[in-house]
């Protein structure tokens, strides 16, 4: 049976595809429980958990004066807090619903997918996505990534509809306008989908999407107004927004956090981003150039969806790598906001695949500029790539032995590259660590692009291939971009907590001792885990909401009336909080001589400590401290 026939008698099996695709789905759902088990719990997370069962309880509400520094939008606090008033407060709860949502983005890939290229296609979608490490550890964590990632994916099931009816694309437009009450830096969306439901569906359907995605943003506003100012403070320059000086906390007094970056570390970040969105971000720059070739697209709506995604990925990728790289509150971040969008991008393959098709012509001739930029991309990629575990498994791959050579024959024995290139070529251990990697990664590079050509040059394999080298070459490095990224060369390696500790558990834990220790209607003053979790166990205990941002709210000096105002602290307010807190709480990895100089002086009681919130850490349990009244 010939290999084509082969391909039609599987695909002819009724349901083989949705079959593939549950079991793609299945592996995404068993990674991320896993990680959601195993992952420490940071900052953000306990900020989202705790904030949001403060808001949602009504203990506080957002932008309230004393309260929570409200430093994100509404809705990503409000979300997680509902849903944990309905299924019980905790980590628990958190992860849990992240992980439904991370199910509820392959779902809805899989529908948009089969929509525009069948149930192959939309298989071959959920997969891609499903297999991504850095997908399923992301989106296990009670963060607002995995939230905004299924609303914007939900937003193309509404639209990217060639018979949309104009409701749902007006309801479309409803979720866009709440992505922005979700996180100010998906503002974007908003305009670019109006912009593409006025072009690809007319007047009467992109007026009535505009006035709905209006309405959600400006009723969402008015009911949190002015306050929520203070978040487009923060985003728009204040050279062009002196009505927004108000609401800008930028001069409250001096931040603690204030990380002086080098370029080295940025480079870093921005690879690691690449590496571990690896596929989304090959195939917007494959394929985003494509846009520019409108007589080669044979679907005018797969032309149009292709443009919409394009320019929306492309803008929300420079607007977030203008927040990590450029600036300096969270070079770091940059991977992490990637997710916010790239599992859509995904769909830029299925599009090109089923509709650009450049005339006829020699395979390596036409279009050349695409070619060219094809290798010109897998190149540069695949060596960032490259450079991206240079400080992962770098290291190891340094270490290689290599047979020791003397005048030119072997003598016996090994050294470690690193040492070969030091010794025969003077190149420096530390430059070793990065050049090797991203030598490596150029190298797969070339290998894929000769793979390419020898299957170009095979009369043989001639019927298989499609009618442009760039396009099939293309379809190479994707097809090796996917086999690799569970693999330590793409996300594989990042992505363990060697420890495998269950983190849920231990909070659990925690939060029970924590729980019997503290009476109802205490006041509590927190230097606990970086994470704010344990605190939801003692809901009835009362706290001072501004150092749930730990230090990231702390200023030196200022206004001390402002800063409340804001949900900010500094050590005026810190003063006055030590002397009316009836319980102190520390986690023991901050228990140094000041605390104990402070807490033995005869005004507190030490109660019994809880266990580690961390497993994985000796000196993460909480110890507990009373006022003696």
């Amino acid at each position: 049976m010939s290999f084509e026939k082969s391909i039609q008698k599987i695909k002819s099996i009724p349901g083989i595809a949705e079959i593939i695709a549950i079991i793609g789905a299945a592996i995404f759902l068993f990674q991320a429980l896993h990680f959601a088990h195993i992952q420490e719990s940071i900052l953000d997370e306990g900020l989202y958990l705790v904030k949001g069962y403060l808001f949602a309880s009504g203990r506080y509400i957002p932008f309230q004066p004393d309260g929570p520094w409200t430093n994100q939008m509404p809705l990503s606090y409000l979300i997680p807090g509902f849903t944990q008033m309905l299924f019980g407060t905790g980590l628990r709860t958190g992860r849990y619903f992240s992980v439904l949502l991370g199910v509820l983005i392959l779902i809805g890939l899989w529908i948009v997918a089969r929509r525009l290229g069948g149930r192959w296609w939309a298989a071959a979608m959920v997969w891609v996505v499903a297999i991504n490490p850095a997908f399923a550890n992301g989106y296990s964590m009670a963060v607002s990534q995995v939230l905004v990632a299924c609303i914007l994916t939900w937003i193309l099931v509404l639209a990217l509809d060639e018979k949309a009816p104009a409701w749902r694309l007006a309801l479309s437009s409803v979720l866009a306008g709440l992505l922005i009450l979700v996180r100010v830096n998906m503002t974007p969306v908003l305009p670019i989908l109006l912009i593409y439901i006025f072009w690809q569906f007319g007047k009467r359907a992109g007026l009535l999407a505009t006035v709905a995605g209006g309405l959600a943003v400006l009723i969402g506003h008015a009911f949190y107004w002015p306050g929520i100012l203070q978040n487009w403070a923060g985003w728009i320059p204040a050279s062009v927004s002196h009505f927004l000086d108000p609401w800008r906390i930028e001069n409250l007094g001096i931040a603690v956090w204030d990380p002086n970056i080098g370029l080295e570390d940025r480079l870093a970040s921005f690879w690691d981003g690449v590496r571990y969105n690896f596929i989304p971000i090959l195939a917007l720059a494959l394929f985003g150039v494509l846009i520019l070739q409108r007589k080669y697209w044979k679907n005018q709506f797969h032309y149009r969806s292709a443009v919409f995604l394009t320019i929306l990925s492309g803008v929300l990728f420079i607007a977030h790598a203008w927040a990590a790289l450029w600036k300096t509150y969270c070079v770091f971040c940059f991977s992490g906001y990637l997710e916010f969008f790239s599992p859509v991008v995904v769909l830029l393959i299925l599009l090109t695949y089923q509709s650009w098709r450049p005339a006829p012509g020699k395979w390596f001739s036409f279009p050349k500029f695409f070619t060219g930029f094809v290798m010109a991309v897998i190149l540069i990629l695949f060596s960032g790539a490259g450079y991206g575990i240079s400080r992962g498994i770098g290291p190891a791959l340094i270490e290689l032995p290599i047979p020791r050579l003397l005048t030119g024959r072997l003598s016996g024995g090994s050294v470690p590259l690193w040492g070969l290139l030091e010794n025969g070529l003077g190149i420096a251990y530390k430059t070793s660590r990065w050049l090797v990697p991203t030598l490596a990664g150029l190298v797969v590079g070339l290998g894929l692009i000769l793979v390419a050509w020898l299957v170009g040059r095979s009369q043989r394999l001639k019927s298989y291939r499609p009618p442009n080298f760039g396009l099939f070459t293309a379809g190479l490095a994707i097809i090796l971009g996917t086999i690799l990224t569970p693999t330590p060369l793409l996300t594989g390696s990042e992505q363990t907590n060697t420890c495998q500790g269950d983190q849920i558990t231990a909070m659990e834990n925690a939060g029970a001792s924590l729980a019997q220790a503290v009476s109802p209607n205490a006041l509590v003053y927190w230097q606990g885990s970086l994470s704010a979790v344990p605190l939801l166990s003692i809901p009835q205990a009362r706290i001072f909401p501004a150092q749930l941002n730990d230090g990231y709210s702390f200023r030196l000096g200022g206004d001390t009336q402002a800063l409340r105002r804001f949900g900010l602290w500094n050590d005026v307010l810190r003063d006055q909080w030590l002397n009316e807190a009836d319980f102190i709480i520390i986690q023991e990895r901050y228990y140094n001589q000041e605390w104990k100089q402070f807490l033995e002086s005869g005004a507190f009681d030490e109660l019994a400590p809880t266990p580690g919130t961390d497993p994985c850490k000796d000196n993460s349990g909480l110890r507990i401290f009373r006022r003696i009244l």
